[in-house]
């Protein structure tokens, strides 16, 4: 993966990170707490077709949480410039950045400042996130259709195999 050399993070203030339950699932088997580092944005708030999931009587998006700013809750800024406290485990999404996971294009509002290039690392990240995904628009079918009203998003994180403290 080509490692961020660090801005003013374009990227990780930009954009929603929308998340498949495997990547929640790393996250927080390293110890941060999904009810700390999850948010479940309304499915008009974000431009994507990431499956989205029904909580309650809306359906939601499972993404990183945002800090009052934008910049997502795993920032950090020192020294001016952004760097991301998770690297090493952080979503498909970032690692992949500029492609758009899910219409598997180059975005044409790149704002990284980093030479960009493809190239196996981000290839096999590409392809995990693939895989990922397909098992992701599975869990989430069954979640929707078997859907009783008034389950929270804690109850799908326990569905999709994401142990809450």
């Amino acid at each position: 993966m080509s490692s961020c050399i660090g801005c003013d993070g374009g990227c990780c203030s930009r954009y929603y990170v929308t998340l498949t339950h495997s990547e929640a699932l790393r996250i927080a088997c390293a110890g941060h707490d999904p009810v700390k580092f999850l948010s479940w944005p309304d499915v008009c708030a974000i431009k994507t077709d990431h499956p989205d999931i029904r909580i309650g009587d809306e359906y939601r998006y499972m993404a990183l949480e945002r800090e009052q700013d934008g910049t997502c809750v795993f920032a950090k800024r020192q020294d001016g410039r952004l760097s991301c406290s998770i690297h090493g485990i952080h979503p498909a999404s970032c690692r992949i950045y500029p492609i758009d996971p899910v219409s598997q294009k180059i975005r044409k509002d790149i704002i990284c400042k980093r030479k960009w290039e493809y190239n196996r690392e981000i290839g096999r990240a590409y392809a995990e996130d693939i895989v990922e995904r397909r098992q992701y628009i599975m869990i989430a079918r069954k979640w929707n259709t078997s859907w009783i009203k008034r389950r929270t998003a804690r109850d799908f994180l326990s569905f999709a195999g994401i142990k809450m403290p």
